[in-house]
């Protein structure tokens, strides 16, 4: 047990401060055929997230296809670009077949810069390039927090060869945050050196900080720390659960998600590492993790949590079906009272230590630093001897290899003196608890030994009954008085059981002539509502009213929605126009106007939240309207959706766009009618005077904002490597180049678009 807790606190240490490696990248063009504003041609380069030696690229281009692809180990510049056209060994060529998107990967063998190479079919020519520092002549930084105050931080930066020039620091709100910091950060004030140390005070509040050093070489690194009382951001309690061998994790996280739990037998773990291979239990990931376990076996466990930052967390619990996995027995020699035999025994591992004291007031927090040893071979069960020459209160202690404890006490009597004479039975007090008539609380007393055992049955029993008989109750509470209860769930006579240590025995009774029921619990409503519709033409055709009867059996009817197409429960979700209702009990009615053919789906949910939806097909109408089309040039219209429509797209700039002879509004996702100057999101909506709706996706806009912006990065990012799957319409949105797919091009593109980039 010491080795596991000095691994995990030196492990903890060591997660305090996560490094951030900022490699550098640049890119250059062959400007000898075309100029800068021209260029269609693109290459980006970036290291793998989980394996850094690895370096994806992803050469574009908008117009022609890339038709060469090369490499090599070397910073070649535009005025040398002829080099990857000549016959050199260093230069490694991929195998490609011609096309507008290359994706290809190679591995790093060495610090220094790699320059790739590509070609399109009209001869453009491309440079990008990433630089790998070699390590030894980065600056190193080291991250200390104050003992006394964790918001005083002492920062240390040496460098082997160049003198630090820059030192900043940074919060991050979010832990996704990239944090620029030639624009960004807050300047920390030092004495320029190869070897700075800095204690910093300004820190206010808690939090996941940045400190950044460049040095006068260029060579820039960061490190992040957790500022807080605790070492790291996740904090564990466990509690016992309701069924054997069941716990219960809480688990919370004060700067991102919990991504991973896991738990093994601690006499299988030594590290963090030891968990790579164990798979993790089901959770939700979030900011608050809640999970049940149930042990297969009595034994140590060991719980892993892990969080997106990197923050790993390890935590011991014994699990057993037992109060106690140890227990410890006290003989007397017959004819040397004073001569102790203890026995301490223990199912789950060997006990390591047994300490022995003599007192009243002492407690299992006492044998830290006191108490005899005695010596024990170590095992499951463990004897010593130990002698007293009086009468006293004797408190023995053991410790198990896992470093779990127990104390044992025990009044020892008949040693400086003549045996007594037979000490008086325990005294039963029973009463009926008044708040609940159905507990029976247990008042046990022996004024000369400890209590050793109260048991309880139903009817009238004897002492002899609970020889082999009788509940027990009160389980490991030890002294003169015991204080427990008994639940019964029916009139009647009762009797309680009770023994001390020195065998005397007693029975009291008690009758029982009325209890409150406890009522039956209403049965739980897992029944959807169903839903019915009739048709009625207005207008000679020209509009259909749709009555809506929706009817539950058990519950209200809280919500009616209704959307065009073929939709399922999922959609209604986020989506769908909320219908005015008439309640009347457990049903509900609504009605709507439609004024166009096609299909249609009703959706119901009851205040239990059972959820039904209907799809209807409207084939009445007849167009009187030929002129009720929407069309553009500049948007792709489709017959629900409108979409391609650019970032930062106004209303007043999008009613330009469009051409229609029919009144319209747009609304936000909220249904609030948008104004001139509002700005469109992904998700709102265009609906016609005849009620259709046209739901409008914004290029790049993943969260509705109308905007890109590097949360719209993250999103697109997460979907792609299906950390997270983005819903129908905002998967339309993140292809960015209509391909119908989502790839490293879209990443790209939308990139860009952040950065104002012409593609």
């Amino acid at each position: 047990m010491n080795t596991i807790k000095k691994v995990l606190a030196l492990l903890l240490i060591f997660m305090m401060i996560i490094p951030i490696s900022l490699p550098v990248i640049s890119k250059a063009i062959d400007l000898g055929i075309i100029s800068r504003a021209n260029a269609t041609i693109d290459v980006e380069l970036k290291r793998d997230e989980e394996n850094p030696n690895i370096v994806h690229i992803t050469a574009t281009d908008t117009t022609y296809n890339i038709t060469d692809l090369k490499y090599t180990h070397q910073y070649i510049n535009t005025d040398n670009i002829d080099y990857f056209e000549q016959d050199n060994d260093d230069v490694y060529t991929f195998d490609i077949t011609p096309a507008q998107t290359i994706e290809e990967t190679f591995e790093l063998d060495g610090y220094g810069s790699y320059t790739v190479y590509a070609k399109n079919s009209r001869r453009d020519r491309f440079l990008a390039r990433l630089t790998v520092s070699d390590p030894s002549d980065m600056p190193q930084i080291t991250l200390t927090k104050d003992e006394e105050n964790p918001l005083i931080l002492t920062i240390q930066v040496t460098s082997n060869n160049s003198t630090i020039t820059t030192l900043k620091i940074a919060k991050k709100e979010n832990i996704n945050d990239n944090i620029d910091f030639s624009t960004e950060g807050t300047d920390i004030e030092f004495m320029e050196s190869n070897n700075v140390t800095v204690r910093y005070t300004d820190i206010t509040e808690e939090g996941l900080y940045v400190v950044y050093a460049e040095d006068s070489e260029g060579n820039r690194t960061a490190r992040q720390i957790y500022v807080a009382e605790q070492n790291t951001p996740i904090t564990v309690e466990i509690a016992e659960g309701s069924n054997p061998r069941e716990v219960n994790l809480q688990i919370s996280d004060a700067i991102c998600n919990i991504v991973a739990v896991k738990v093994a037998r601690s006499s299988e773990i030594s590290d963090f590492d030891d968990f790579a291979t164990i798979e993790g239990l089901p959770i939700t990931q979030g900011q608050n993790v809640d999970v049940t376990y149930t042990a297969p076996e009595d034994d140590t466990y060991v719980f892993y949590i892990e969080d997106e930052a990197g923050y790993r967390v390890m935590t011991q619990r014994r699990i057993t079906t037992e109060e106690s996995s140890m227990q410890v027995t006290i003989e007397q020699a017959e004819n040397a009272p004073g001569n102790l035999t203890i026995t301490a025994t223990n199912n789950i591992c060997n006990i390591v230590e047994m300490k022995v004291a003599i007192g009243d007031d002492i407690n299992i927090d006492y044998f830290e630093n006191n108490g005899e040893e005695i010596p024990i071979e170590l095992g499951r069960e463990v004897v010593g001897t130990y002698t007293v020459d009086e009468n006293c209160t004797i408190n023995v202690y053991v410790r198990d290899e896992q470093g779990y404890s127990y104390m044992y006490s025990r009044t020892l009597i008949g040693i400086d003196q003549p045996e007594p004479t037979p000490n008086e039975p325990p005294t039963i007090t029973l009463t009926q608890n008044e708040q609940n008539p159905r507990q029976i609380d247990v008042t046990v007393r022996d004024e000369d030994s400890s209590v050793d055992q109260v048991k309880w049955a139903e009817g009238n029993q004897t002492t002899a009954y609970f020889a082999t008989n009788g509940t027990r109750i009160g389980q490991g509470i030890i002294g003169n008085v015991i204080r427990t209860e008994f639940t019964i769930d029916a009139i009647g006579t009762y009797t309680v059981y009770a023994v001390d240590e020195e065998g005397n025995e007693t029975v009291e009774t008690i009758e029982i002539t009325s209890i409150e029921e406890t009522p039956e619990p209403p049965e739980e409503d897992v029944t959807s509502p169903t839903i019915e519709t009739t048709n009625e033409i207005i207008n000679e055709n020209e509009s259909v009213r749709v009555n809506i009867y929706v009817r539950d059996t058990q519950s209200q009817i809280q919500l009616i929605k209704m959307a065009t197409g073929e939709q399922d429960v999922a959609y209604f979700e986020s989506a769908g126009t909320v219908l005015k209702t008439i309640q009347d009990d457990k049903s509900a009615q609504a009605a709507v106007m439609i004024t166009q053919n096609g299909t249609y789906t009703i959706y119901a949910e009851d205040t239990a939240g059972n959820k039904v939806i209907k799809h209807i097909t409207i084939t009445e109408i007849v167009d009187t309207d030929p002129d009720s089309t929407i069309t553009s040039s500049e948007y792709e219209v489709y017959t629900d959706s409108i979409e391609q429509i650019p970032s930062d797209t106004d209303l007043s700039t999008f009613k330009s766009n469009i051409s229609t002879d029919i009144g319209y509004k747009v609304v936000d996702i909220s249904g609030e009618e948008l104004q001139d100057n509002d700005i469109i999101g992904t998700g709102y909506q265009l609906i016609t005077e005849e009620g259709k709706t046209y739901t409008l996706i914004v290029t790049g806009d993943l969260n509705s904002d109308g905007k890109v912006t590097l949360t719209d990065i993250s999103m697109i990012r997460k979907h792609y490597l299906k950390l997270e799957t983005l819903s129908e319409i905002y998967e339309r949105a993140a292809d960015m180049n209509n391909s119908n797919t989502i790839t490293l091009n879209d990443i790209s593109v939308m990139r860009k678009a952040f950065l104002k980039i012409e593609n």
